[in-house]
């Protein structure tokens, strides 16, 4: 089935359904997985509703996911909609237009940031890490020596926070991990300039 053939099914069942008593506690009740409702509205998958809903309509499509469970590998809509920020899907796109990268999930033990997290890299490279919290995210970009003296001649121009932020995070075998938390849009161009500093192009 295409793509616009589910949405329009997923029109025709919520026209269907109009006149109905429906509520949000209908589609929490346990009985009534999301999966029931996505194969009843024609898409083939949990995964497709999901991103659909979020997408298309901004819809507030809640799943159960722990995020610190390694046997729960999650889709890209199931980390965006616990996120729930568009600083989020606007460095995800920023990173896979601007590097041509694609986002890998992948599981973490490290003691920094447990659990499921998004990876972007290139040419061999990782650009950055991405930790989904709830609101909002945490990028993880290593300055290692190659990147230092251009990072701190930039340093003026970041943000008061991600200034604080270097001076405080120590630095271990040449390099600085540095744990932003992406809660604004000054922020957000702090984390693409370190990106840009990271692959070695100047951003424009």
């Amino acid at each position: 089935m295409h793509a616009w053939e589910a949405i329009q099914n997923s029109l025709n069942y919520i026209e269907d359904h109009l006149s109905e008593n429906i509520k949000m506690e209908t589609l929490k009740n346990k009985e009534k997985r999301i999966i029931d409702v996505a194969l009843d509205c024609g898409f083939s998958d949990h995964a497709n509703f999901t991103g659909c809903c979020t997408y298309m309509a901004g819809a507030e499509v809640k799943e159960t996911w722990d995020k610190t469970n390694g046997t729960q590998k999650p889709s890209m809509a199931t980390v965006s909609a616990y996120v729930k920020s568009p600083l989020f899907e606007c460095l995800c796109k920023h990173v896979e237009t601007e590097y041509q990268s694609k986002p890998v999930l992948e599981y973490s033990r490290c003691s920094l940031q447990y659990g499921w997290n998004v990876k972007y890299k290139k040419a061999g490279r990782t650009l950055c890490t991405l930790y989904p919290m709830e609101g909002y995210f945490i990028a993880l970009i290593v300055i290692g020596e190659r990147e230092q003296t251009e990072t701190e001649l930039m340093l003026p121009f970041f943000t008061e926070y991600l200034q604080q932020l270097y001076h405080e995070t120590k630095t271990g075998m040449g390099q600085k991990w540095l744990m932003i938390n992406v809660t604004d849009d000054a922020v957000l161009e702090d984390v693409k300039q370190c990106i840009a500093i990271r692959r070695g192009k100047k951003k424009k």
